[in-house]
């Protein structure tokens, strides 16, 4: 996968963009990898390992898109569950409030603020007005177990 990276286009010659097909073969090549390591690091049944690989192998851009450095959630949730998605997709790094109102432009600023402060109060999230929130381990997981639930509901 890093060869192909480095030196992907060395071998098309003709007008197909392979930037995209390149994209998608490390994509499926590092899930399929990620997939196995999460199998053999369990040590769980191919049973109870399914759920899981199913998780690890999500299409790329099917929940959060990113249009011009905002971040757009695409699920019929609730604020604060939008909240969770859109942190997770930045996970451990803190978002600014300013992103995050522009990320949920179509809700409420009120109901945002007052969102992140009860996920902050709850432990769920971290950080302030100033410094921006991240989620904290638990809401990372709460986080993972709602997209799950809308993994599984897509399908």
């Amino acid at each position: 996968m890093y060869t192909l990276r480095n030196k992907r286009n060395i071998a098309h010659k003709n007008d197909v963009d392979t930037n995209t097909h390149d994209l998608a073969l490390a994509y499926q090549g590092a899930a399929w990898i990620t997939a196995e390591l999460l199998r053999h690091a369990t040590g769980v049944t191919m049973q109870e390992a399914g759920p899981l690989i199913e998780l690890v192998q999500a299409q790329v851009g099917t929940l959060v898109e990113e249009i011009g450095g905002t971040r757009l959630a695409h699920a019929d949730v609730s604020v604060e569950s939008e909240i969770l998605i859109l942190l997770h997709s930045h996970y451990l790094d803190a978002v600014p409030i300013a992103d995050m109102l522009k990320s949920l432009s179509r809700r409420s600023e009120g109901t945002v603020r007052n969102r992140l402060r009860d996920l902050h109060a709850a432990k769920v999230g971290h950080g302030d007005a100033k410094l921006g929130y991240r989620l904290t381990q638990a809401g990372h997981a709460r986080a993972a177990a709602e997209i799950g639930t809308l993994a599984s509901e897509m399908r």
